[in-house]
């Protein structure tokens, strides 16, 4: 329902990728990009996103996630013209990414902060508007895949990236909050509210499995609002004992603007890569979350979201070669209505 990790994840949406993005994920390489696929596309009344395998590094497993976040990996990412404006804070711009007709969407890359550290603002800020709890649904209206299925894995295909039992025309609800940053608000900043992305992420998460799917969720964002850490029960919902296993997501780039004609209108993007660790295993994912929100009325909101599902540019594999093959563009895209009522 939002750009964070709730919507992809996201929320992994976010918001989000995390649904499908665990050890259990297939260990085997997708045949090469054909020269020119057709695109695939599903829609109402008419399907894990990429993840790499590797083994258990004597690095040891927070250095995996170190080094998978950024620094090993940032060499390939695409060049910043790639995605155009990203970053600018270009209204149109992001609403096309969330809207428009083109599906060569590319990843807009990580953001300056990812990579160094140094960014000034590393949080994703919502109109005023926003602020409060909402209760939103989510209904899956179509999904695409711009460069072929051979690209995507067969779970996504039959799904989505956020579950893969989810079906066009499929509605969840679920809820979402969003808080005031008072120092914005008293500057007059119209961007002064942020995701309660910790709750987000868990009532989106649990809303699509149908049971508490998660068992914490670490996110300080005073100390540090691109990394969240989420682990999962030791036990299923059968009461069968499980692996232990965690997520650590880091949110790598971001933009959002205003419509400057009318200021009812927001549209904002959220990068994720989504590193899960299990027994012996790691799954690494990237998304983007795409949003144009508009409020219709007080207490009521309406947009559409875009899912979008890019590979993983591992130097070290075959998915590396796929990703430069593919040029760094969306393999899929899930399109999703949004509606939201103040609760």
């Amino acid at each position: 329902s939002s750009c964070s990790s709730s919507s992809s994840l996201s929320s992994c949406s976010s918001s989000s990728s995390l649904s499908s993005c665990s050890s259990s994920s297939p260990g085997f390489l997708l045949p090469p990009a054909p020269r020119s696929a057709a695109p695939a596309r599903y829609r109402a009344g008419a399907a894990c996103p990429w993840s790499m395998q590797a083994e258990r590094s004597v690095l040891g497993r927070r250095r995996i996630c170190e080094l998978l976040s950024t620094s090993v990996l940032t060499s390939l990412a695409p060049p910043a013209q790639a995605a155009g404006r990203y970053g600018s804070g270009d209204f149109s711009f992001l609403a096309s990414r969330a809207v428009g007709a083109e599906l060569s969407i590319a990843n807009p890359g990580f953001g300056y902060d990812a990579c160094f550290g140094l960014c000034s603002e590393k949080q994703l800020y919502y109109p005023e508007w926003m602020e409060g709890e909402w209760s939103t649904s989510s209904v899956l209206s179509s999904k695409i895949f711009p460069l072929g299925e051979e690209l995507v894995y067969r779970n996504l295909r039959k799904g989505s990236a956020r579950s893969e039992q989810e079906a066009i025309g499929q509605e969840t609800i679920f809820r979402s909050k969003y808080v005031p940053v008072e120092e914005k608000k008293r500057r007059g900043n119209k961007l002064c509210a942020i995701a309660d992305r910790s709750f987000n992420t868990a009532a989106m998460l649990n809303a699509y499995a149908g049971y508490s799917r998660i068992s914490s969720i670490k996110y300080e964002p005073a100390r540090d609002p691109t990394r969240m850490l989420i682990e999962y029960p030791l036990l299923g919902p059968d009461m069968r004992p499980l692996p232990p296993k965690r997520t650590e997501v880091f949110i790598n780039n971001r933009d959002a603007a205003i419509s400057s004609s009318s200021p009812s209108s927001f549209a904002c993007s959220e990068l994720f890569r989504a590193v899960t660790i299990g027994p012996g295993s790691v799954a690494v994912a990237d998304s983007e979350n795409a949003c144009l929100y508009t409020l219709e009325k007080e207490g009521q909101i309406r947009g559409r979201q875009r899912n979008l599902v890019y590979l993983v540019p591992n130097p070290n594999s075959k998915e590396g070669d796929l990703y430069m093959q593919t040029k760094g563009r969306a393999v899929a895209i899930y399109e999703y209505a949004i509606e939201m009522k103040r609760v």
